[in-house]
């Protein structure tokens, strides 16, 4: 929902991610062949179940009524990201391949996830599996062994003790894991979401993992959108007052303040992205050959492909190393729940 100060407000939308790609794509190539938004819209709503036809029934009002496609889209409350596209797109007016590119953006995200949801889905399941057995080995097989050792004379030795308190230990872990995750969650709540988003990408980029993606994300999504407005006729300076108007990025608001200041010092703007950090050391280097050239727009758009690619080919390696991780991990603590089981019983044999 727009609010009177042209800040959104989110909401659950009634169209799932895969919905929304799909009519992203078909309005974008509506578009393309000649059909005004209206038209588009009104043929993409016959092909709607009930539910979303009423909604997008009532977004369009905002067309009839001047509004512009960005407002019919954020009163559907599609996904950020697209909205991002969009609002940037009403500005170099190329509405069809902003359509197309969020289409597609969106599109990866979906499969991306997916790909996690696969890698991760089984070993999840495994893992609830092993707990259920420690569970029931330490609530029904470990008292029957400590009772029978204990009618026999046996010694309980340190190793049978230290593996009949395994499932309690592993158990005060998960609690005290959990623990730590609610004062995480507590502390984002109450502070760390109110701090500045660059304050907030500095602390991401100290990340494992993530802060070898954050750079490549940031990267991408700035020349794209920088080579789409100068591509549309904008300047520099323009360009980046359109970011700091933009709701859904407040990162990206934070950068175009800052980076703006420093533009009206006299400084260069590849210099500045480099002294950054929040980018890949390459987008300095293409706006530098780009300025020299004249050619901004065309540079940023092939990089800002080139960065989707290494960013995709990333996500692929990394996916390839959780699971065997995670194989490892389920493994290990199988082999930990067969000694508990069987070094018992091997002690007791030896005690007949």
């Amino acid at each position: 929902m727009l609010m009177k100060d042209g800040s959104t407000m989110k909401r659950k939308s009634n169209w799932s991610n895969s919905e929304q790609v799909i009519f992203l794509k078909r309005l974008g190539e509506l578009l393309q062949h000649g059909y005004s938004i209206s038209q588009a819209i009104e043929f993409l709503e016959l092909q709607q179940n009930s539910s979303s036809q009423q909604k997008l029934n009532q977004a369009t009002t905002i067309l009839k009524e001047g509004g512009s496609l960005y407002e019919l889209f954020v009163e559907l409350s599609f996904h950020p990201e697209a909205l991002s596209y969009l609002f940037f797109a009403e500005k170099h007016g190329d509405l069809s391949d902003a359509l197309l590119e969020a289409s597609s953006m969106l599109r990866r995200k979906n499969e991306q996830k997916e790909k996690v949801m696969k890698i991760v889905r089984y070993p999840i399941f495994l893992i609830i599996c092993v707990i259920i057995m420690f569970t029931l080995i330490e609530k029904m097989l470990f008292p029957n062994f400590q009772a029978l050792l204990q009618s026999m004379n046996g010694e309980e030795t340190f190793l049978i003790t230290v593996l009949t308190n395994l499932p309690s230990v592993t158990k005060m872990t998960f609690f005290f894991l959990l623990l730590v995750l609610a004062l995480c969650f507590l502390y984002f709540y109450l502070h760390f979401k109110n701090l500045p988003a660059s304050t907030k990408m500095e602390f991401y980029l100290k990340l494992p993992i993530i802060k070898s993606f954050l750079p490549l994300i940031n990267s991408h999504f700035l020349s794209i959108q920088l080579s789409n407005l100068i591509k549309g006729g904008l300047s520099i300076h323009q360009s980046l007052q359109l970011f700091e108007q933009q709701t859904h990025k407040k990162f990206f608001r934070e950068e175009a303040a800052d980076i703006t200041k420093q533009l009206t010092t006299g400084e260069r703007l590849d210099n500045i992205i480099a002294r950054r950090g929040f980018y890949e050391k390459e987008l300095a280097l293409i706006i530098f050959h780009a300025q020299s050239n004249g050619s901004m727009a065309s540079e940023l758009y092939h990089y800002s492909q080139y960065v989707l690619q290494k960013l995709e080919e990333k996500t692929t390696r990394v996916m390839t190393v959780i699971q065997p991780i995670l194989f490892a991990v389920i493994g290990l603590m199988i082999i930990v729940m067969y000694v508990a089981m069987l070094f018992p019983m091997f002690n007791l044999l030896n005690n007949l």
